[in-house]
């Protein structure tokens, strides 16, 4: 799992918490206010001590957080409700609608914090992440001091936020920077590269280190004035780690994601042919090494085709290399036209091509050959360098043995194609099986050609490749070419 993931993951349990902290705070509030209800749920208000509008507004953006991205209008309406709250105390006209028997209704400092949570949910709306990050961070390290606030200050800065308010939009904060943490500052905080795992490192030590000895500093420290003064400064040096991480992490995802971007397109290049786009050799080997894992240990068959364009020296005479290059490219894009996603085509030199069909039987090899003659056969050249050529093909086809190693299907397959030749081009044609290679010694295998022959069993079993020396994957031209 991810770090994205493993973040996610608390992020549902956080928003109901919060939204159970704030109906709690709510009730036991309303309960306080008027009078009723049972002594512990009034006693509990003096445990949360959530005003009913910061209850409220907690209420709203739990829900908008919750629901964001299935029901997005119903979010940014609860959202949207939540700021006009928190912005309403501020006109002088609603004042009195804030207060209630002397009470506030929502705190100063839980409006700001609450209000600048519902602008951080606007922001990352409108992908404006770098700002909704930033305000959410903000969010949640004023709700942290102000909850180091009850627990070491008391009086002198958690008067004008209560616990259970600074919990609530602890957790809000939270699950704002997480839900949308695989798009912009998170996403580099939060990705399984090596700038990600610097920045947490770095997070680690600029942000754990200093909160652990300040805590040990104001657990030491009598006085609670110096202690606030002490908070005010923990929480400066904490931000200010923050905003550099942020920017260093930023700043090397951009040359890690460069350095990333040069990596794939030189393995690109290693794996697929200049010319025509198509596999290379090393990508058929590798391919067909995952085919014969798959056909050893689970028994799934697969067939090998290999293709020649028929009279292409003549073509080159013709029209030259540039003629040439353009019929390699055009058949190639014809060829893997007809061809399934999981079918690899490749070109393996010159005029040369082969084919691996996973989990295809000689009937569908043929099938799949008879397909990448007939299109090739179709290609027209008018209005080209060589009007009215026409380009045919000729294809072996063999289907792999239990135990066959490359080099030894590709010569069977590289028979039937010169046997294809050799009986007039523009054709198919099937291999002969090892067992037979043996026997008739074709004359088409150059003396120096050597062609495993293996017993056919009803069932693979992975022993005779165990017991056989060198890679099973090893493509070899045929010495016959």
């Amino acid at each position: 799992m991810s770090v994205f993931r493993r973040a996610q993951v608390a992020v549902r349990p956080l928003l109901s918490f919060a939204a159970t902290l704030a109906a709690l705070g709510l009730i036991s509030r309303l309960a306080v206010q008027s009078g009723v209800g049972p002594e512990p749920l009034r006693a509990l208000n003096g445990w949360i001590g959530m005003g009913t509008g910061t209850a409220g507004a907690v209420l709203a953006l739990a829900g908008a957080l919750s629901c964001g991205r299935e029901v997005r209008i119903g979010a940014r309406g609860l959202a949207a409700a939540s700021l006009l709250l928190c912005l309403g105390r501020g006109v002088p006209a609603l004042a009195p609608l804030y207060r209630w028997d002397g009470v506030p209704v929502i705190e100063p400092s839980a409006a700001t914090l609450l209000a600048m949570t519902a602008a951080a949910f606007f922001a990352v709306e409108a992908r404006a992440y770098l700002i909704g990050t930033v305000a959410h961070m903000t969010v949640f390290g004023g709700a942290l001091m102000y909850l180091f606030s009850h627990v070491f200050v008391h009086d002198h800065l958690s008067g004008e936020m209560s616990l259970g308010a600074s919990v609530a939009i602890l957790c809000l904060a939270y699950a704002g920077v997480i839900c949308r943490g695989d798009r912009g500052v998170m996403r580099v905080l939060l990705n399984e590269h090596a700038s990600g795992r610097q920045a947490r490192a770095q997070m680690l030590l600029g942000v754990v280190a200093p909160i652990l000895l300040g805590t040990f500093y104001l657990l030491a420290d009598p006085e609670l004035a110096t202690r606030a003064e002490m908070l005010l400064l923990l929480a400066t040096i904490v931000g200010v780690n923050v905003g550099l991480i942020i920017l260093m992490a930023v700043s090397l995802e951009r040359t890690d994601h460069a350095r990333r971007a040069v990596e794939r397109k030189l393995l690109n290049r290693a794996m697929r042919d200049g010319l025509t786009g198509l596999f290379n050799r090393e990508m058929l080997s590798r391919r067909f090494q995952q085919a014969f894992s798959q056909g050893m240990g689970e028994g799934v068959p697969f067939t090998a085709l290999m293709i020649d364009i028929d009279h292409f020296r003549q073509v080159n005479n013709r029209g030259g290399h540039a003629l040439g290059d353009l019929v390699l490219r055009r058949a190639g894009r014809k060829m893997r036209a007809q061809l399934r996603l999981e079918d690899t085509l490749a070109r393996i030199g010159g005029d040369e091509f082969a084919v691996i069909l996973p989990g295809a039987r000689l009937t569908e090899g043929l099938e799949a050959a008879e397909r990448l003659r007939a299109a090739v056969a179709a290609l027209g050249f008018e209005g080209q360098q060589a009007p009215g050529l026409r380009v045919t093909v000729s294809i072996g086809v063999a289907e792999w043995e239990c135990g066959e190693e490359l080099r030894s299907l590709y010569a069977r397959a590289d028979g039937a194609l010169y046997a294809a030749k050799n009986r007039g081009r523009n054709r198919v044609l099937l291999a002969q099986p090892s067992f037979e290679l043996r026997a008739s010694a074709p004359p088409f295998a150059a003396p120096d050609t050597r062609v495993e022959a293996l017993k056919l069993k009803s069932a693979c079993q992975p022993e005779p490749v165990a017991r056989r020396g060198g890679n099973p994957s090893e493509l070899q031209p045929f010495a016959g070419r």
